[in-house]
């Protein structure tokens, strides 16, 4: 269809012709984009509460029960509440 436009121009024996080109006929290259790991939130009611007594760390409330597994990677506990 471009080529068209242009045959055209050239044959319309214009000394000037304008033509009027989408970024999209560019010919851009298309960027691989690296996949992230996605963090999900499950409303784990896994607590504990803690409370200096005389001095000292003791425990007050525990909940250890969670209903995901664990973060596996490292690299991900940046998300995490406790690490922000």
């Amino acid at each position: 269809m471009l080529d068209d436009i242009v045959e055209q121009a050239k044959d319309d024996n214009e000394d000037e012709a304008i033509v009027f080109l989408d970024d999209d006929s560019k010919g851009k290259k298309n960027s691989k984009k690296r996949k992230r790991d996605k963090i999900v939130q499950t409303g784990c009611k896994a607590k504990m509460i803690v409370k200096v007594i005389d001095g000292r760390w003791e425990v007050i409330y525990f909940v250890g029960e969670h209903n995901h597994p664990l973060v596996d990677k490292p690299c991900l506990t940046k998300y995490l509440r406790s690490h922000q």
